[in-house]
């Protein structure tokens, strides 16, 4: 689990409790709170009422916190926090087999054996799990195969006897006596209570939803992943984010998925071959690292103060697999995001396995550590990749395939970090973007990278840890706000530049999920330039230079007719606009533009239209860099399969726009 990265340096009460105000268990073990009006000392994920900050004081080590005069607290019970002290060994030890347990372990291994990865005895790893959880091993996977079946019966059409050996069962026998057992149902019985949705689905697909805290920002999310996404083995289509899958050894578990948002509120939907099947539960946990799902954005947003005002729902992506994004860190050093991105796609055509998916962009997995710790260092600087550069990716798989160095979540943060700056050719950018990214360390911050001098207009590195400083324990967070800074100058040209934009704002006039939608107007004083809903992902930040202009032209008549289009008295709009985009995405806006009031297109259909039937993920990107929405009804475009995709307004608002034209449609008509 994750140690103090941070505690070499004096806790900073106010830092420290921003941390314990999150409740994040990222903190957990990284620092124990003494209530001076209780004299009781708790882990920040203690579930009692939080105290006022001034009754706090904050220690790095539960030894710490006794010195000080504090009993533990009986109800979070510091002992069992992931710590370096014997008494945190139990809980440590319960909490890695509890995760291997989450992995299938049990599947293909006794509980001897996993004791004996583990490095304890089969006595001490049962007592372990027995103390924390209530439960035997046994009984611990037991429910973990059991929960898998039952969604695998819920979100799928397979077979029930597949379902069963899906789920690490021996037996369909054994299947069915434990889910009687604790269920009370018959698995059959299950499948016909809550058939529903499934009958849609493809026989060889699963279909999960996974929940996260709003707001998100998909938009932020899928334009970073697109960016760096390796060719072959990652992709973006529309609003989805597409990978292929190879999980485990002996054999391994291959498939793909598609990640997506759902049509219910808060929720992503994941799509995963059947292949999958075995695998769901840590492909599952994979996706939520890869999202940070588990952020509570609003929280960080409060904290982080005005660099976030503009993008609360921003989220730090995280790994799929730790080894893939290390390599990508390693391939990106002191190049540009672009040429990292092609020759990640050099170095998967080179050492990825071949896989087979439906989908033409997806056609290797990510190159494992084994293959590449097998490689010669010609081999790999083949590819147009530095000697220096070759011997450090070499240097890395080796270090990862001899067990000397974890990759995820669980690792020691302090020692991974030192463990990655002692491989030749890693500093301190890579170790932090390593542990921002595929360690999940939220304080994590690469002060030496140039775009955050950049947004900051620092060049010296001391003064820019001081700066950041107040953004502690979010450094993380405040990282992706200031490069998301600079894509919002260069999306607005403001930066460097002499340009006037003028600007106000606008609000509906109607009830419901649209009600006191406040809109940003732009303008360069004659076209309007920009229409944007308050929380759109690719709204601007209003610069200082910014001139309010509210009576002036065409903001006037542009309210004029926004009015209107919600009190459905107009179908189109007839504004002077001045569109800033590609050639390519211009086309796309025009064809946007053409699509009838209260009717809908697709990403294909759209590309067909244009004469190129293959550009449907072109014309998705184009979509989402709309930059006058409503009046370019961007919401009129909806998925292949009908679904309402992303927007970066929202999808509910996306669907209240939908509704809205849709009522004022009928209405006319039935009238």
């Amino acid at each position: 689990m994750i140690v103090a990265y941070t505690i070499a340096m004096e806790l900073n009460n106010e830092i420290c409790y921003q941390a314990l105000l999150s409740h994040d268990s990222r903190f957990d073990g990284v620092l124990y709170v003494g209530v001076a009006t209780t004299g009781i000392y708790c882990r920040p994920i203690c579930p009692a009422k939080t105290p006022r900050n001034e009754n706090c004081a904050f220690y790095p080590s539960a030894a710490a916190a006794e010195r000080a005069g504090y009993r533990p607290c009986l109800r979070c019970r510091p002992e069992l926090a992931p710590g370096n002290a014997r008494i945190d060994a139990m809980g440590r030890l319960a909490a890695a087999a509890a995760g291997s347990l989450e992995d299938g372990a049990l599947t293909d291994m006794s509980v001897a054996e996993l004791a004996g990865g583990l490095g304890v005895s089969d006595r001490h790893l049962r007592r372990a799990i027995e103390r924390e959880f209530g439960v035997s091993p046994v009984q611990l996977a037991q429910t973990q195969r059991l929960l898998i079946a039952k969604r695998l019966l819920t979100d799928t059409r397979m077979p029930v006897t597949e379902i069963a050996f899906a789920s690490g069962f021996a037996s369909l026998r054994r299947f069915n006596a434990l889910f009687k057992q604790r269920y009370r149902l018959n698995p059959t019985d299950l499948r016909r209570a809550v058939r529903t949705e499934t009958s849609d689905l493809p026989p060889q697909t699963l279909v999960c939803e996974i929940a996260y805290r709003p707001p998100l920002d998909w938009e932020a999310l899928l334009t970073f992943l697109s960016d760096r996404a390796t060719s072959g083995v990652e992709a973006i289509e529309g609003q989805q984010y597409l990978r292929t899958v190879i999980i485990g050894r002996s054999p391994a578990i291959r498939g793909w998925i598609v990640v997506g948002p759902s049509r219910r509120k808060d929720t992503l939907t994941v799509e995963l071959s059947a292949s999958l099947a075995p695998a769901l539960v840590p492909v599952l946990a994979r996706v939520k690292r890869l999202f940070d799902v588990t952020a509570n954005p609003l929280q960080i947003a409060r904290h982080l103060g005005d660099i976030a005002a503009g993008h609360p729902g921003l989220r730090v992506p995280g790994a799929f697999d730790g080894f893939e994004t290390a390599v990508r860190a390693i391939l990106g050093q002191q190049i540009s995001v672009r040429a990292a991105t092609t020759l990640s796609g050099r170095f998967a055509r080179a050492f990825g396995e071949l896989i087979e998916t439906p989908f033409a962009a997806l056609t290797r997995a990510a190159p494992s550590v084994e293959r590449i710790a097998r490689a010669e260092p010609a081999e790999i600087a083949a590819l147009g990749i530095i000697p220096a550069r070759a011997g450090t990716i070499l240097a890395l798989a080796r270090a990862v395939a001899e067990g000397g160095l974890m990759l995820g979540p669980a690792a020691d943060i302090e020692r991974t970090i030192n463990a990655l700056k002692s491989l030749p050719g890693i500093g301190e950018w890579t170790a932090q973007y390593i542990a921002m990214r595929a360690l999940g360390w939220p304080d994590a911050f690469p002060h030496t990278d140039l775009g955050i001098y950049k947004a900051l207009g620092e060049k010296n590195p001391r003064r820019v840890l001081e700066i950041a400083e107040r953004w502690r324990p979010w450094r993380a967070y405040a990282t992706m706000h200031l490069w998301k800074s600079l894509e919002i100058c260069k999306e607005v040209k403001m930066k460097n530049t002499n340009e006037i934009v003028y600007y106000t704002y606008a609000e509906t006039p109607i009830d419901g999920l649209l009600s006191g939608l406040r809109l940003l107007l732009t303008s360069d004083g004659v076209s309007l330039t920009g229409v944007y809903m308050s929380g759109q992902a690719n709204a601007p930040v209003v610069g200082p230079a910014w001139i309010r202009s509210d009576d002036s032209e065409p903001f006037a008549e542009a309210r004029r007719q926004l009015a209107a289009y919600f009190r459905g008295d107009i179908r189109a709009f007839n504004l002077p606009l001045n569109l800033r985009g590609t050639e390519f995405q211009k086309r796309v806006w025009a064809e946007l533009a053409a699509i009838p009031y209260g009717e809908t297109s697709g990403y294909g259909e759209l590309a067909r239209r244009l004469g190129n039937p293959n550009a449907a993920r072109a014309v998705g990107f184009a979509n989402s860099r709309n930059p006058i929405g409503i009046i370019i009804p961007c919401h009129r475009v909806i998925g292949a399969s009908g679904s309402l995709t992303g927007y970066a307004g929202g999808l509910s608002r996306k669907e209240a726009l939908l509704k809205l034209e849709a009522g004022f449609l009928a209405g006319r008509e039935g009238a």
